[in-house]
């Protein structure tokens, strides 16, 4: 059955886990927008401390919170179980520990009114692609590869997005870690324009998020970074497929990738994930066109003292 969507309504759409304190801060910061017509989407994800009960007490308070609780999966399950859920023309999506400024949802909507091509409107300010500041202008239109070859370009509730390109998109990925990227991956192979206008109530982070990030080098979340980006590398494939590709890849974009690659390898060499290391440096090569002194190297070493101790000596090497 086809879900009957509210037009000009923008679901806002928030993954929380044990964060009762960085919840309230961000839903005060949804309600106060002066867009009246959006509903707020909360999924908890199986929190264990007194999350919940926060957000029932909020629900009680604010008719448009719609409150959903699930088994702990993580931020990309809560996501997706929010985005079924949705109701809205528009999807905003949100990290607990971010806030967003009263005019955001309005100043967005009013450009996509006058962009009616366009699948996602980005404020200048929250917008990078570089390493240093680009000086992005108001109602330029960007592509989002090769940028995310190297990094995220935004954070998580910067951007405002239809919904109907969305749901194209399909599901989330049941990923631990980096599902942002590979997501957002998803939007750049299937040629997503990015329109930017001038707006300084842009999303923000926490400080008290910002000081208590979660390492990323455990073996599992290892796994699951390297499942992202493989995911990222064959997204980008895809993308160079296109006939109409706007904005192709050069060979040192690839070529950078494909060092990131190689560092992924040796990480999971290190931790003696084998399987994980083999198919790194096999993405790396790819993303090479060629094997590189470097991976030659590397390969030797392998065979000469194994995944682990090439890795050591390699770093040593280098």
């Amino acid at each position: 059955m086809t879900k009957r969507v509210g037009m000009g309504l923008v679901s806002v759409i928030i993954p929380v886990y044990n964060q009762p304190t960085l919840i309230q801060a961000c839903i005060e910061s949804v309600v106060a927008q002066r867009y009246r017509k959006y509903e707020l989407i909360v999924v908890d994800d199986g929190s264990t401390d007194q999350t919940h009960s926060v957000l029932t007490a909020l629900a009680e308070e604010y008719s448009e919170l719609r409150l959903f609780k699930q088994v702990h999966q993580g931020s990309a399950a809560a996501r997706e179980t929010g985005r079924l859920n949705a109701r809205g023309e528009f999807i905003q999506y949100l990290n607990c520990f971010e806030r967003i400024g009263p005019e955001k949802l309005s100043s967005q909507l009013a450009a996509f009114s006058l962009a009616p091509d366009v699948n996602i409107v980005c404020g200048v300010g929250s917008f990078s692609i570089d390493q240093v500041d680009t000086p992005w202008s108001n109602g330029a239109m960007v592509f989002l590869f090769p940028a995310l070859l190297t990094t995220r370009c935004w954070r998580t509730g910067a951007p405002l997005y239809r919904r109907e390109f969305i749901d194209q998109l399909g599901p989330w990925l049941d990923l631990k870690a980096d599902e942002t990227h590979e997501y957002e991956a998803r939007m750049a192979s299937a040629g997503a324009v990015v329109l930017l206008i001038e707006e300084s109530t842009s999303s923000r982070v926490s400080e008290v998020a910002e000081l208590s990030s979660t390492p990323l080098d455990t073996p599992i979340l290892l796994a699951e970074r390297c499942r992202a980006y493989a995911r990222v590398f064959q997204l980008a494939q895809a993308y160079t497929k296109h006939e109409d590709t706007p904005n192709q890849i050069s060979a040192e974009d690839w070529s950078n990738y494909s060092s990131t690659l190689f560092d992924f390898a040796r990480h999971c060499a290190l931790h003696g994930m084998t399987t994980e290391a083999r198919a790194m440096l096999t993405l790396s090569i790819e993303a090479n066109g060629r094997k590189s002194p470097k991976h030659r190297l590397f390969i030797k070493l392998v065979g000469w003292f194994g995944w682990r101790a090439a890795a050591r000596l390699f770093q040593r090497r280098v």
